[in-house]
């Protein structure tokens, strides 16, 4: 019987690899920027609702 092993870090880089790299890379970008975008506007939401109960509008 013939059996050849490969080792993982010998593995040949194919389109799949090359896609679940980008895949990565971009939900971690999208991730990012939607928590940069709800972080702000919770910010100024906060600020606004101070504001006017604190009748300071």
């Amino acid at each position: 019987m013939n059996v050849q092993t490969y080792r993982m870090d010998d593995a040949p880089l194919n389109k799949f690899h090359i896609r679940i790299t980008a895949l990565t890379f971009g939900s971690n970008f999208s991730d990012g920027y939607a928590l940069g975008i709800i972080g702000m506007a919770l910010s100024l939401l906060a600020r606004k609702c101070i504001s006017v109960h604190c009748g300071m509008d």
